[in-house]
């Protein structure tokens, strides 16, 4: 992160310079979300991949790569009732797959075809030209290019080429890997900006907090805000968590039990019993079960005000959650809120 900061803070500035040139004749409407999801594919482009789609000045072949991004998921939902079959059907050779997708009566199946298509052949040829390079003329020619050779997938390429036996990875899994950045990241990242813009709207207060925070940041440094001085800004720190722990990007994750676990309950009085009337299994969720964790309903239940992210309510958690008719008044701070107040053990965490 280090080493690619200086790539997101020229993207973040010519973002910035096209939406300012849009409000410059008075305030107007602006798509922001469209907006930041292509500054988001040039940021997981430049710094994950090594190449950019200059998303932010051209249209055409970029946005039609960016909607197919953006589908991806969507799409695969609709098809997980599926998965079984899909499964089943993975290892036939790729033309017999295309051939029973093609005949498959079903559009999204169609759609996913075409969303597949769209993104696979770009991360053939980039895959390919990285590896003649790498190949050729070494990490020096890698090092010419946007990222200076320090993107992931550059850097994936050049220990993969070092490793030796079951270390090494195929192509076909380096190229998934690219797709995986590219899938995972880029609607996520512009997701969670929109959003903090949207909670940020809400409260002026915690706008002009905030801008007071960077423009000492500004005036200390003398030049553009690094990655060291950036983890130095405990209240822009307290934002950015307190607005994934409202409106996580990913809102579930999911979990194979590598191990029989038992119910802890229904443990303790199986030990405690005696030997006599003990039942001769515990219950429990078994090996291999299938465990769902909905990240989006954490840290929101009423219950949970006696957790420490709830000690900070007054602080950071209620900056930023609006409510009725004190969207706009500042009524919930209090002075003993502000970014002198805060430290970076208040801030909560999930």
């Amino acid at each position: 992160m280090r080493r690619t900061t200086p790539l997101f803070q020229k993207i973040t500035s010519q973002l910035r310079d096209i939406l300012r040139a849009k409000v410059d004749d008075g305030p107007a409407e602006v798509e922001v979300i469209d907006w930041f999801s292509r500054a988001a594919l040039e940021m997981i482009a430049q710094g994950g991949l090594g190449h950019t789609f200059d998303s932010l000045s051209r249209a055409g072949d970029v946005i039609k790569f960016k909607i197919a991004i953006k589908e991806f998921m969507p799409t695969l939902s609709k098809l997980f009732i599926f998965l079984p079959l899909f499964l089943l059907v993975s290892k036939w050779p790729p033309r017999v797959l295309r051939f029973v997708a093609a005949c498959f009566p079903l559009a999204d199946v169609k759609h996913m075809m075409k969303l597949v298509d769209t993104t696979t052949g770009f991360r053939q040829d980039l895959f390919e030209a990285k590896k003649a390079l790498l190949a050729q003329l070494g990490d020096v020619e890698l090092t010419n290019q946007i990222s200076g050779g320090k993107d992931i997938v550059s850097v994936l390429m050049r220990a993969n080429a070092d490793a030796e036996g079951e270390s090494t990875m195929e192509d076909k899994e380096i190229m998934a890997q690219m797709m995986t950045l590219l899938g995972a990241a880029t609607e996520s990242t512009s997701n969670a900006l929109a959003r903090t813009i949207q909670l940020l709207a809400h409260r002026p207060d915690v706008q002009e907090w905030l801008r007071q925070e960077l423009d000492g940041a500004f005036v200390a440094t003398g030049s553009e805000l690094g990655y060291d001085e950036l983890m130095q800004l405990p209240y822009l720190d307290a934002i950015c968590r307190e607005t994934l722990r409202l409106h996580p990007p990913v809102s579930f994750v999911t979990r194979v039990l590598p191990l029989f676990c038992p119910d802890l309950a229904d443990y303790v009085s199986w030990i405690t019993a005696p030997a006599s009337k003990r039942h001769s299994r515990s219950r429990g969720l078994f090996k291999g079960t299938l465990r769902w964790r909905i990240i989006s309903s954490c840290r929101r239940a009423p219950h949970s005000s006696s957790t420490p992210s709830a000690r900070t309510a007054t602080r950071i958690s209620g900056a930023l959650m609006p409510t009725r008719g004190s969207q706009n008044d500042g009524s919930r701070r209090s002075p003993a809120a502000s970014p002198t107040h805060m430290s970076r053990a208040s801030i909560p965490t999930c």
